[in-house]
């Protein structure tokens, strides 16, 4: 991917999760998002993976992982504080 392509996904993945504040949002419903944008350029696996842009936004604090309730492998992400005023401050949210 390139720079622009990486800077579109991964503000497109913070917006995607800001709408779902209280409870977080699925790997899938963060796939869907994209793919309903046209954003259908992520790999399955790698660096230009869902996977790795959803890891840099959380090495990056402005996602986390929330914790798990019943079902051990139902994943949800949270945008941060930190997340919200990037996107607010980008005029992007």
């Amino acid at each position: 991917m390139t720079d622009e392509e990486l800077q579109l996904t991964r503000d497109f993945i913070l917006r995607a999760a800001a709408r779902f504040p209280n409870t977080g949002a699925t790997r899938t419903i963060l796939k869907i998002s994209l793919e309903s944008i046209g954003m259908d350029h992520l790999s399955e696996k790698g660096p230009d993976s869902l996977d790795a842009q959803i890891e840099y936004l959380i090495s990056a604090e402005f996602l986390v992982r929330r914790e798990k309730a019943h079902t051990a492998s139902y994943e949800f992400f949270k945008i941060t504080p930190k997340g919200d005023d990037y996107l607010r401050k980008s005029k992007l949210l």
